[in-house]
């Protein structure tokens, strides 16, 4: 059950994030159990960033630690989903 979850958290995340243009404020979907934050950054923009509700929050590392090596990643996708029992992060790179 729980796979099958996030895999329909993924697709939804997936479908909107691809809506979004880099620099764009985040998208943030709320409902009665789930709380939803869609992000497309550059790089540098994503290394230190804050995703927080009022059930907690997650802060990623700095940007030399979260890309390492000789690719220039013109945009960051990011999705966080907080949860009545704690939060995911989905991320992904865009080439």
């Amino acid at each position: 059950m729980a796979e099958k979850t996030l895999s329909i958290l993924d697709k939804i995340g997936s479908s909107l994030l691809a809506t979004k243009t880099v620099g764009e404020k985040p998208s943030v979907l709320r409902t009665s159990g789930l709380v939803m934050t869609l992000d497309r950054q550059l790089p540098v923009k994503m290394g230190g960033k804050s995703f927080r509700e009022q059930s907690g929050g997650v802060s990623l590392p700095s940007a030399e630690h979260l890309f390492t090596g000789d690719v220039e990643l013109p945009a960051v996708d990011s999705q966080v989903s907080f949860t009545e029992i704690g939060f995911v992060i989905m991320h992904s790179e865009k080439e």
